[in-house]
């Protein structure tokens, strides 16, 4: 079989904006001359910094001070430039496309009609036309300035002085060591239960888990995950036993006895796939019909003192098993992350939206700890853990706002 020759989206655009295309390249082009005019300014800078501390010439202090607020000023209406004709071409494209989705809808047979309404139709059709033209307009002429950026920055930093350019390379350097560690850790975190479930899916069925996949086996791939998913928390256990984080170990054991009595429930009850609606899945009662909505709410102000109270009393349940039957070097924290966590497991399962903010300061204690036990892959896993749960947050918000629309 040949090798699939890859889509190319930017030809298709041009397509789109027919006479136009030249204005897309043309944006992208004047957005590139609006970073390399943003930067000098900062050489600027550094000629006016230079002279005040060698005592030359303190006129030409005006004349490198004048030419900053000139390149900023020029550099901001190019880059304003720029959007301008980047908008006329994506204005364009949107409209054409627009124009031959719908030619194309109402030449469908009315049957397709009868599962996708016409008014999902059109606001499928809007909603992607304008990202499209968010993308032309906006992140094409984006993408051009943060690819001329870092390039300007490198002949600007060996302008000044090139043995100083070489030392701040440094920083540069080993923060995409880090970055590179962290994706491999990243890798590692995906690929591993993908790698494991393989595994196990060909010792006990002969087949990969793919093909089991593809055979429509529901049952033979819930088992192989319910196994891995008893594995990965297993490890942990060893993990953070070996790195003295017996809170986070006994946090691990909590999870692989989860997993162990969800599989065992499911092998002696496994759900029903697929049959009518409206019924459980682990027997015939009837369900509640669905009445939309995300379900998320705010936790209410009377459960704020129990839970409170709560997490003081297993903080101080938890800190003192560690100090009593443990040689834990960091008994505080380890009980503060165990504690919080089992508030955060109760408000996830509740659907309360402050659950995240008991996860970010779960994954931010974490970070520093695994820090400091030298656990690096752990702490930049957690810290990006942080991030995530932020932008959970924001999802969560935003969920809230639709339900209640």
């Amino acid at each position: 079989m040949g090798k699939t020759e890859k889509f190319d989206h930017m030809k298709l655009i041009g397509q789109y904006a027919g006479g136009h295309k030249a204005l897309i390249t043309l944006g992208r082009m004047i957005a590139g001359v609006s970073a390399v005019l943003a930067l000098i300014p900062y050489y600027d800078l550094w000629r006016i910094i230079r002279i005040a501390v060698n005592g030359d010439d303190p006129e030409k202090i005006s004349h490198y001070a004048w030419q900053a607020v000139i390149l900023t000023v020029a550099s901001l209406l190019i880059y304003i430039a720029a959007l301008f004709c980047t908008h006329i071409a994506a204005f364009r494209v949107q409209a054409n496309m627009r124009n031959a989705l719908m030619r194309r809808i109402i030449t469908l047979p009315l049957g397709v009609f009868d599962e996708d309404g016409t008014g999902k139709i059109r606001r499928i059709v809007n909603d992607s036309t304008a990202a499209t033209e968010t993308f032309i307009a906006h992140n094409l002429p984006d993408k051009t300035v943060a690819a001329v950026t870092p390039i300007g920055l490198l002949v600007l930093i060996f302008a000044f002085n090139w043995k100083i350019g070489l030392i701040c390379m440094i920083p540069a350097l080993i923060g995409f060591a880090f970055f590179g560690i962290l994706l491999l850790w990243q890798v590692y975190d995906s690929w591993c239960p993908t790698f494991l479930t393989d595994i196990f899916a060909r010792r006990m069925y002969g087949m990969s888990s793919y093909a089991l996949k593809s055979s429509g086996s529901e049952d033979q791939i819930l088992q192989v995950q319910w196994i891995v998913g008893i594995i990965m928390p297993a490890l942990d256990i060893w993990l953070y036993w070996q790195h003295g984080l017996y809170g986070d170990s006994g946090m691990a054991c909590y999870y692989t006895a989860a997993a162990i009595y969800g599989y065992i429930v499911w092998k002696i009850r496994p759900p029903k796939l697929g049959g009518n609606r409206g019924l459980n899945k682990a027997s015939s009662d009837p369900q509640p019909p669905n009445l939309g909505g995300s379900g998320i709410t705010h936790m209410p102000l009377p459960k704020y003192l129990p839970t409170v109270v709560f997490f003081l009393v297993a903080w101080a349940a938890t800190y003192y098993v560690l100090i009593t039957w443990t040689n834990s070097t960091v008994p505080v924290l380890d009980a503060f992350t165990n504690a919080l966590s089992f508030v955060g497991l109760w408000a996830l399962a509740r659907k309360y939206i402050e659950q995240w903010f008991f996860w970010i300061v779960v994954d931010a204690v974490c970070c520093v700890l695994y820090v400091q036990k030298g656990i690096p892959f752990k702490a930049g896993l957690y810290g990006l853990y942080v991030v995530i749960a932020v932008m959970g947050w924001f999802k969560w918000k935003r969920m809230m706002k639709d339900a209640s629309a």
